[in-house]
């Protein structure tokens, strides 16, 4: 009867080491997954800081090259005038009726350069 109380007691003893070592496990085990959350949370915290920072950039580098894309067709425009009005004060008056048709045929277009 000793030896049997002798050895509950021991199962009884292991039971309590083996209960109290899984609830330590247990609580690590969901402090570790509190932690991967919050470091998850931050990681997309993040992400979308850089990605807003990104497509601020990206806006900023499309307004900016529309803004040369215009820049650079009214000096186109303007260059393409004052083309015109210098080949047509150097042209004989005779000729200068020509010149619109030959504009014309390249594609170009005539503004009055009598105006100028």
């Amino acid at each position: 009867e000793k030896k049997l109380k002798a050895r509950v007691q021991e199962l009884v003893s292991a039971l309590e080491r083996l209960t109290k070592s899984s609830e330590i496990r247990h609580q690590q085990s969901a402090e570790f997954v509190n932690d991967l959350k919050r470091a998850n949370s931050n990681l997309v915290a993040a992400y979308e800081k850089a990605k807003k920072k990104h497509q601020n950039k990206l806006k900023k580098l499309e307004s900016q090259m529309m803004a040369m894309v215009e820049r650079h067709e009214t000096q186109n425009d303007y260059y393409y005038m004052v083309f015109v009005a210098v080949v047509a004060c150097a042209l004989p008056t005779g000729h200068r009726e020509n010149l619109q048709e030959i504009i014309a045929d390249c594609g170009g277009i005539w503004f009055d350069y009598t105006k100028i």
